[in-house]
């Protein structure tokens, strides 16, 4: 016997831009496999199986209204199933509820992650909305290549390899001095070590008078 899996959703509308009349749905079910999915105008019928649970579950919808089923999509990510499903007319208002039955469905649960008030709508971030939940590669996220040995930091190329411990004694290893306040910004060498050695005397003396 099959079991009807938990089902999130959220919406969007906009009276003039029909691309902005979307649902997204939810379809919980650990490690699908041989997945079914069809989807007309009126409704989604879905199937699959649980790996991790070895339970079979089912899943059909209808819709409270028509969606384009052409320019909707669906994507596996994990224990989730994503649907972005286009709604066939712009319209102002959101939809009362998913499906066109009346009344309470346990399985059927608001995604408060995407939901948003409809005078709120046009503060949500569209990519943002885009599948979510699945992440492929972090979208968005920065190319963090540039950080290997710290050579993509600014002012910190030509130091790869130098043996920063050293500069705790005094010791800079051979090191031209020079190249290395150049590589950090701070200008002369000579002013650099003139300040490093007053900061010192100054510790000196504060701890003399104690």
């Amino acid at each position: 016997m099959s079991i009807v899996p938990e089902v999130l959703w959220a919406q969007r509308s906009n009276a003039t831009e029909l691309a902005k009349n979307v649902l997204f749905l939810t379809v919980n079910i650990t490690d699908p496999e041989n997945l079914k999915v069809e989807l007309t105008k009126d409704a989604l019928k879905l199937s699959a199986h649980s790996t991790t649970h070895d339970k079979d579950y089912s899943l059909e919808l209808n819709f409270y209204e028509e969606i384009d089923p052409e320019a909707s999509k669906h994507d596996v990510s994990g224990s989730h199933i994503l649907f972005r499903l286009q709604k066939a007319k712009a319209q102002e208002g959101f939809w009362p509820r998913l499906i066109k039955e009346k009344g309470k469905f346990r399985y059927i649960r608001t995604d408060f992650d995407k939901w948003v008030d409809e005078d709120e709508q046009e503060e949500a971030d569209p990519v943002a909305d885009e599948m979510a939940g699945g992440m492929p590669g972090m979208p968005g996220m920065p190319d963090m290549g540039g950080l290997g040995g710290m050579g993509g930091m600014p002012g910190m190329d030509g130091l790869d390899g130098f043996d920063f411990s050293k500069l705790a004694g005094g010791d800079f290893g051979g090191a031209d001095i020079s190249q290395l306040a150049a590589s950090l910004g701070g200008g002369n060498a000579s002013d650099m070590l003139n300040q490093s050695a007053e900061v010192e005397s100054s510790d000196d003396e504060e701890e003399s008078e104690k």
